[in-house]
């Protein structure tokens, strides 16, 4: 899949939905030229030995890392995928200015579901739903919701004389 520019895909969801495991099936199932800053493995690191925690001033200051981090791969001609829980749309928001080709996969799996999942953690975070370009259900398989994604992306390889399908929005687009 080639594109003019760069793109950004956020993997955005409630933990233990799958946002990381699709990412990297993404990239291993088709997805090139790609770099995956995961959430957790972000977090994990730390940055500048700061130890952040959940405050959503903490989340907020992860998150404008992860931007330039994302910018700066996106500089470098590198596909971006940020499977994050991202629960603010002030997040989102954000990443969608600064970002070449944002595109929102918000992804889904009942609590159910999710507490079936190894290291399922809880959350008291209030999720802030906003409109994404596609909602993907990961109860359903890692394929189906893979080629769901990859179905999207296709999509959105167009000129500037093609129509948008229903449902999608242009990237970066605020639809409210």
């Amino acid at each position: 899949m080639t594109m003019k520019l760069p793109f950004a895909l956020l993997l955005s969801g409630e933990p233990n939905c799958g946002k990381s495991t699709l990412a990297y099936h993404l990239v291993q199932k088709r997805l090139r030229n790609c770099l995956v800053i995961d959430g957790d493995k972000h977090r994990e690191m730390q940055f500048l030995g700061e130890k952040l925690g959940f405050t959503r001033d903490d989340i907020m200051r992860n998150t404008d890392h992860v931007i330039k981090l994302a910018r700066f791969a996106q500089d470098q001609g590198f596909n971006v995928l940020i499977p994050q829980i991202t629960p603010y749309l002030e997040q989102r928001q954000a990443m969608s200015k600064v970002l070449d080709n944002y595109w929102e996969v918000f992804v889904y799996a009942p609590k159910e579901v999710r507490m079936k999942r190894p290291n399922f953690t809880d959350s008291e975070l209030i999720y802030e739903y906003g409109v994404p370009d596609l909602i993907v259900n990961t109860a359903n398989t890692i394929d189906t919701c893979v080629n769901e994604i990859l179905l999207m992306l296709n999509s959105w390889n167009i000129d500037e004389n093609t129509t948008l399908p229903d449902g999608l929005r242009e990237p970066g687009s605020d639809p409210r």
